[in-house]
């Protein structure tokens, strides 16, 4: 079949050569997979490329160029992944974890349904790629390494198998208004939203809505490979639907820094945690060393968290952990049902306080400044013990707290609890108030100050 450009000199209507009668919701139709990636392939003979998908297309998995723009026309087109296709919906045609090889690839609206329900968990062996990666194994539905300018705009990504989106080796992505539903949550399958790994430079993530069966957005520096950063990020505005497992991820776990990250208007619940910044990985890789955060930013969080799913992991709104030189956090108002609840916890580098682990990836924090915060048991009196808790082997070397306002139905321990294991030097509270608490801080820090 012989591609023609619709109009002008490269833009192509799906709906002349396809017969896009699939659903993005139910699938079903005719497999377009060859025709479809035919029409795909015309933007390295063309020099670019315009498809508009006016309609809905099964497949068993596409590939991008470079200077390609797929445009559906609104959300009920675009892709439904044909049942036991175990690939990716869409990533690029040249992968790569050492060059950027694709520029310019941009989706503009439409529906990229992975059908997670009728997957499997891993993508074939000649499919994984890049080659030897732990992530190259996850089945994802969207997957890019070696991009420059992506932009992706008004995108639903609906039922990924494992993560919605996984990227590495890239510089410059924009993202805005992406949809993540998550219709169908599969136990124990790490259904991720928008997972990163480095090297990486200039990311935008603005309005990013939904939820995941992990975390909603990862930050993941060197975790593909151990020694690559991740620097120049601005997430604004981000919404978790209800049943929402985890909000934000921050990780950097040997060599590589993730510094100039910024986070702003974070709300709605999650059932275990909002934000993990720490490097996780200690009890699979000892010989680790932690990474290095820099210059963390983050601002206006309103986040309820109830019905906790994790035994092992008490529920929070921030935990901290491994090499921090400066985060900020402000303008926080959280809520739980849970009597284990903390607002903040810092400790050792791994994802939990476990003796098995015990001394892996020991923390140190320069400086944590937490200014505004409003958190309640919401009148349950579940406030027990420590909505700051400081635990196992972490430095810290200051911390300023200041504009709280904490609220325990009933008797409380303190606000703030260090265990006997923390080397803990200066604490500065300015214009706290903690209801119910029986004492600001319980434990030991070598000064503190207190002004009203």
């Amino acid at each position: 079949m012989e591609i023609k450009a619709s109009m002008g000199r490269y833009t192509v209507y799906a709906s002349e050569y396809l017969k896009l009668d699939s659903d993005v919701l139910s699938g079903g139709g005719t497999d377009e997979t060859e025709i479809l990636q035919s029409i795909l392939d015309k933007a390295p003979e063309w020099g670019s490329l315009h498809l508009i998908m006016d309609g809905a297309a099964l497949i068993r998995g596409i590939e991008v160029h470079s200077n390609t723009t797929i445009e559906c026309i609104n959300s009920s087109c675009g892709f439904f992944l044909k049942a036991g296709s175990d690939d990716a919906v869409i990533k690029n045609h040249d992968i790569s974890e050492t060059e950027i090889k694709n520029v310019n690839i941009t989706l503009k609206g439409g529906t990229y349904n992975q059908n997670c329900l009728n997957q499997g968990m891993t993508p074939p062996t000649e499919k994984q790629l890049p080659k030897g990666r732990g992530c190259s194994e996850m089945l994802t539905c969207m997957r890019f390494f070696g991009v420059r300018n992506l932009v992706m705009d008004g995108v639903t990504i609906c039922d990924q198998k494992r993560y919605a989106l996984l990227m590495g080796n890239w510089k410059n992505v924009y993202m805005n208004n992406i949809n993540i539903p998550l219709p169908h949550i599969v136990k124990e399958t790490n259904q991720d939203g928008l997972h990163f790994h480095g090297p990486g430079q200039n990311l935008r993530l603005k309005n990013i809505y939904g939820r995941g069966g992990d975390d909603f957005i990862a930050i993941n520096t060197d975790e593909g490979d151990n020694v690559s950063s991740i620097r120049d990020v601005l997430i604004d505005g981000v919404i978790l639907h209800d049943g929402a497992h985890q909000a934000i991820r921050l990780l950097c776990r040997d060599k590589g820094v993730l510094e100039n990250v910024t986070i702003k208007n974070v709300m709605g619940s999650v059932r275990c945690c909002g934000f993990y910044i720490n490097p996780w990985f200690n009890f699979e890789h000892p010989e680790a060393k932690g990474g290095l955060f820099k210059n963390i930013y983050i601002e206006n969080v309103r986040l309820k968290q109830a019905d906790n799913l994790f035994e092992r992991i008490q529920p929070f709104i921030f935990c901290l952990g491994g090499n921090i030189r400066n985060i900020t956090i402000k303008d926080v108002c959280a809520e739980s049902d849970s009597d284990e609840f903390r607002l903040l916890t810092v400790r050792e580098g791994g994802g939990y306080l476990s003796h098995v682990y015990e001394g892996m990836t020991p923390t140190h924090i320069e400086d944590l400044t937490v200014d505004g915060v409003y958190v309640t048991d919401g009148g349950l009196g579940n406030a027990k013990e420590h909505l700051f808790e400081i635990e196992g082997n972490a430095r810290v070397d200051r911390i300023k707290l200041s504009n709280i306002s904490a609220h325990s139905a009933k008797p409380a321990e303190a606000l703030i609890g260090i265990t006997d294991k923390p080397d803990v030097g200066e604490i500065r509270l300015e214009s706290v108030y903690a209801e119910n608490f029986s004492e600001l801080v319980r434990g030991k820090c070598r000064k503190l100050t207190v002004k009203e």
